[in-house]
């Protein structure tokens, strides 16, 4: 099979130059999407990997942070694996503008297989990246949660949409702010007239 590479690129005024080496994120591995995004100064890339699988789960999904050094990409220490069967992690990642805070999505299904989605986020202190737990779960099954991700600059405000809770019923957005006892909802948008 083919394998996936992923590449770096910064305009220099000219052209458009390769950043860094080949990223390769599983070379023994079938991989059919990746969702990326990269910190505002560029040192910094996210990889989600929705279809990896775990060692007790198919399609469980996987987020993998790299920094770029000496002009490599390196792989940091950990990676985070999905732990839901099928639950597809890493369908879309997001980092802040400062490189410190990841939001990984998957609005396709969560632990009863409804489509309801969930979010995970992780902090970095130091050079060690964190989970926090619990992860972000929507009140309804087959909402779609998570499906658009929006993160504040400075990775202190997560707004997350579900577009669909039924038929003929509107979606909705729900605001969350980070606390320190886990993110805290603040606001709920919806509309009211369909």
């Amino acid at each position: 099979h083919r394998t996936l590479c992923i590449n770096a690129f910064y305009f220099d005024g000219q052209q458009w130059l390769q950043d860094g080496g080949d990223i390769i994120p599983s070379p023994d591995e079938h991989i059919y999407s990746l969702a990326l995004s990269f910190s505002a100064n560029g040192q910094t890339l996210v990889v989600g990997n929705k279809s990896k699988d775990s060692k007790q789960h198919k399609n469980a999904g996987e987020v993998i942070v790299y920094s770029k050094e000496a002009d490599k990409w390196v792989e940091q220490s950990t990676r985070f694996s999905g732990d839901i069967p099928n639950g597809k992690l890493g369908g879309q990642v997001l980092l802040s503008t400062a490189g410190n805070t990841i939001v990984a999505s998957s609005s396709s299904m969560d632990i009863l297989q409804q489509n309801a989605g969930f979010v995970e986020t992780y902090t970095q202190s130091v050079k060690e990246w964190m989970r926090h737990v619990p992860t972000i779960k929507p009140t309804r099954s087959n909402s779609y949660f998570a499906h658009a991700i929006s993160l504040s600059a400075d990775g202190t405000v997560l707004a997350l949409s579900a577009p669909y809770i039924g038929f003929g019923k509107p979606g909705y957005v729900k605001v969350y702010k980070s606390r320190a006892s886990g993110w805290q909802e603040i606001a709920m948008i919806t509309d009211k007239d369909g």
